[in-house]
């Protein structure tokens, strides 16, 4: 596990430092990544007109942290328009469980900023994430149950503690390999004894570095240091 943890830190580390940190590390440097903000600001990217409700959220989330320009409408009207205020009164089998956490996921910087909304409706967005995650560990899923447990420390659970977040500890734990690894998106697609390390590697890393990240955010505890990454240290100047 201690490999994959380092990786993910690598990657946080350049993305933060690339965007937030101030600009680029030292040493050689070139104008390409403010090149193709530019390019998309000029196609119409950075504009709500191209874009699905929910996206709009997304766009506007990696906008801010890239300090790009652009025209979305204010976090709370995105809100408004995600599926989390209806979702209460929907089948659990109805809604996008990856929709429902990377809302949450986006409003919140993963966890690291005060989520605005009112307590009632927090507790409501609770309940509506813990019957998800109740839900995808009883489908076996390893790829969005970890999603969801990060959208239950965003709304200030401790997911470690909730019955649905134990639960889906529980079920990501059994599934683990002796090397870290996990095997698959879910426990019916987990990969054969006899799979290439091509195919292991493939089928397996993006859900190993979701569930790592998982771990490091909902053991964290919760802090009131200055804002940690460049989304939310934007957000306190907006």
């Amino acid at each position: 596990m201690f490999r994959w943890l380092v990786g993910l830190f690598c990657i946080q580390a350049f993305f933060f430092f690339w965007w937030g940190g101030g600009g680029a590390p030292a040493g050689p440097t070139t104008d390409a990544p403010r090149t193709l903000l530019a390019r998309l600001a000029a196609e119409d990217y950075l504009t709500p007109d191209r874009k699905p409700p929910f996206l709009h959220l997304e766009a506007r989330y990696y906008a801010d942290l890239a300090r790009a320009p652009h025209r979305f409408a204010p976090y709370e009207e995105l809100y408004e328009a995600s599926p989390l205020p209806l979702a209460a009164t929907l089948p659990v089998a109805d809604l996008d469980a990856c929709q429902v956490a990377h809302t949450l996921f986006y409003l919140s910087d993963f966890g690291l900023c005060d989520l605005f909304l009112p307590e009632a409706e927090r507790a409501r967005a609770l309940r509506v994430v813990e019957r998800l995650t109740d839900h995808c560990v009883g489908l076996g899923d390893w790829d969005v149950v970890p999603k969801l447990m990060i959208a239950q420390f965003c709304l200030g659970a401790d997911p470690l503690r909730t019955p649905s977040g134990a639960a889906g500890l529980r079920m990501l734990a059994s599934a683990q390999a002796p090397d870290g690894a996990i095997p698959g998106r879910s426990a019916g697609e987990r990969l054969p004894a006899d799979a290439t390390p091509v195919e292991y590697f493939r089928k397996s890393y993006k859900v190993t570095l979701v569930v790592a990240l998982m771990t490091l955010i909902v053991t964290s505890g919760r802090t009131k240091e200055p804002a940690l990454t460049a989304a939310t240290a934007l957000r306190e100047t907006l």
